[in-house]
Parts: structure tokens; sequence; C-alpha cells
């Protein structure tokens, strides 16, 4: 069986238990558990609390800082046209689609 890891207690900051209320770049995240992307280089920022659409308040976990978070304008990563291929192997990075122009 599989288990959601982003949904199961753990001890990320290995302080020797879980926290109730445990924070990423100063955000409550609720339950400490595992979210790779908080412990990227440049960590995910969260959206953390809002209402959503029955008014009703929740922790949104939705990550704000995607692109930095990810790298997406690192050189290899850039996609200008956001066709899904990197502008380095896109011979037109204007233009979406891959080889679109190319004859």
């Amino acid at each position: 069986m599989l288990y959601q890891t982003d949904q199961l207690p753990c001890d990320i900051n290995g302080d020797g238990k879980i926290e109730e209320n445990f924070k990423v770049q100063g955000i409550n995240t609720g339950m400490e558990c595992f979210n790779p992307e908080w412990l990227f280089k440049i960590p995910v920022k969260i959206e953390g609390p809002i209402r959503n659409i029955k008014g009703e308040r929740i922790t949104s976990r939705a990550g704000v800082n995607i692109r930095q978070a990810y790298g997406l304008e690192l050189h290899f990563l850039r996609d200008t046209d956001g066709d899904g291929f990197p502008d380095v192997i896109d011979p037109e990075p204007t233009i979406r689609g891959f080889r679109d122009g190319i004859r």
C-alpha cells in the first residue's frame, strides 16, 4: 500500500517530536509531516491561512513561489513560450510547440 507522505506525521526538523503547528518560512502548516518541497534550497512558501469557497478558515499548502523554488528560470529549465520544452532545446522558444517553424 502506498501512503501519502505529505499527510503522514513525521519529525522533519529532527527535534524528537512531531509538532502540531509546524512552521515553514514563518507560516503554520499544521501537523508536521513530510513535504519534499520544504527541503529545497529555496523552500516552497505556502499560501497559509485563507477562507475557502464555503467561507471556512483553512491552511492552504499551495505554493506561492513555485518558479523560484523549482528553479524554472535557470538557464537549462527556462521555457519562454510555456510549451514544456526548455528554450535550450527548442529551436523556436517564442512559438508554442516543439520545432514550430522548422521544415
